[in-house]
């Protein structure tokens, strides 16, 4: 038979502390912002974690589109932020298209004759002035389904795919991917959409942005040139490389084709042109670039500085 002392008794008949009550909506709120970021004092108010660290290059270099379009005489694309996501209540009106209701939070009807662009301002048509300035206001940067692509976007326009992006970006709420950054689209969607740190509250706009990119480029492979015998950029002989050596490649979130290239230039040359440029790139690489064959594998090692 076992013994306790009438203390121990005391201490197991003791109540349990409650547990504090949960928060309310704007603790959460508060929450999933995170800690602000002083170097950001214009940070937006529905942003959900502002930081520097993503999507933004402090010495960028203002350089030509490889379209030979000046990115000189644009405005510089706003550093990378990101909010809450809008929700059904921000659908608004929908309109009819081939007998659905549509809004910008939907995919395109199967054989819509429509392009997003005049899906996306039907829609906007119906909607109040005052319903579509405060979805301005609430997404970070400053956009409206309906609205034409901001000065800043770098990206080449198309009545369907560019506004399917930009309507994308705006359910998301997030500052889109733009080249010249200092980043590929790569690592864009690893460090500023699929961070863990820059989660909260907006789960799974990465993948959504993916799938995009991935229908468009099998879009491109429609239109893409004929292969030629060797690479574009080295000149390696296809020959020499196996299937998975060649890489097809396209412009980021574009039907453009830039056609097959071995898998280090695409990996190395095309991802360094895309984050800076493709005059500064060129330039760079001229420069640090080794190039060698090797057991018939082109090697190709951008340094950067």
């Amino acid at each position: 038979m076992s013994s306790s002392s009438p203390a121990k008794k005391k201490a197991r008949a003791a109540p349990r502390a409650r547990a504090p009550p949960p928060p309310d909506r704007q603790q959460r709120f508060e929450a999933s912002r995170g800690p602000r970021d002083k170097s950001f004092p214009d940070a937006h108010d529905n942003e959900l974690r502002p930081s520097k660290k993503y999507d933004r290059n402090p010495s960028e270099v203002l350089d030509l589109s490889d379209d030979g379009a000046s990115w000189q005489g644009q405005p510089r694309p706003p550093a990378f932020r990101r909010g809450h996501q809008f929700g059904r209540r921000d659908q608004g009106v929908p309109v009819d298209v081939d007998g659905q209701p549509w809004t910008p939070f939907d995919p395109a009807p199967a054989d819509c004759t429509h392009t997003y662009r005049e899906l996306s301002e039907r829609w906007a048509q119906a909607q109040s002035s005052e319903f579509l300035a405060d979805l301005r206001r609430r997404c970070v940067w400053d956009y409206a389904p309906g609205d034409p692509p901001p000065p800043w976007w770098r990206i080449s326009r198309h009545d369907d795919d560019t506004y399917e992006v930009l309507n994308l970006c705006f359910v998301d709420n997030y500052r889109c991917y733009q080249p010249g950054l200092a980043q590929d689209f790569t690592e864009f969607l690893v460090k500023a959409l699929k961070a863990p740190e820059n989660l909260r509250g907006a789960t799974g706009a990465w993948k959504r942005l993916l799938a995009v990119d991935h229908r468009l480029r099998e879009l491109a492979r429609l239109d893409k040139p004929a292969r030629g015998r060797t690479c574009p950029i080295c000149d390696i002989p296809f020959a020499q490389l196996g299937a998975r050596d060649i890489h097809f490649d396209h412009k980021a979130l574009t039907r453009i084709a830039r056609g097959d290239m071995c898998r280090p230039c695409n990996l190395g040359v095309v991802a360094h042109w895309d984050s800076f440029g493709p005059s500064h790139a060129e330039a760079s690489l001229e420069d640090v670039t080794l190039a060698a064959g090797i057991r018939g594998v082109c090697l190709v090692m951008p340094l950067r500085s």
